[in-house]
């Protein structure tokens, strides 16, 4: 029950500490929002991206904005752009409002940004060693942060 109570306390300090970042204090750098986020999930990296076009006209994520645990390189970096055509799942799933967990080895998961009712972007919690266990709170937490980066947007 502890355990539990904690883990409920780390998210709803993370949401408060992310909202006021995002909403109110200092919009310019996303870096203690992301942090708070990443390490009340315990994950090894977080990233923010937004959908865009290409130069033919098929969607890509850009890295908006990452944040890695100390000690280690993201594996994206700001203004990257990843073609959707290499993650074919996770466009899929994220047109269809749904959360998107990598279907090999668990240690992605992905929640679409909406603005205006449209899809914007996405917000990715990565777990490098695969060793993450998506609970429902966990996921609940990801929905409320992408939802919050929406109203950001």
């Amino acid at each position: 029950m502890i355990g539990s109570l904690d883990g409920r306390l780390r998210f709803e300090e993370a949401l408060a500490r992310s909202a006021r970042v995002l909403l109110g204090e200092s919009s310019a750098d996303l870096t203690p929002a992301l942090e708070a986020i990443g390490s009340a999930a315990k994950v090894d990296e977080v990233v923010v991206s937004r959908t865009v076009a290409d130069d033919d006209g098929n969607p890509v994520a850009e890295v908006l904005a990452v944040w890695s645990i100390l000690g280690t390189n993201p594996a994206r970096s700001v203004g990257e752009r990843v073609p959707y055509a290499t993650m074919s799942q996770v466009q899929d799933d994220l047109q269809r409002g749904e959360m998107s967990v990598d279907h090999l080895d668990g240690s992605h998961v992905v929640a679409g940004v909406e603005v205006g009712g449209a899809w914007f972007g996405s917000v990715e919690f990565v777990d490098r060693a695969g060793r993450a266990v998506w609970s429902k709170r966990t996921l609940a937490f990801v929905r409320t942060i992408a939802d919050i980066f929406g109203a950001f947007y």
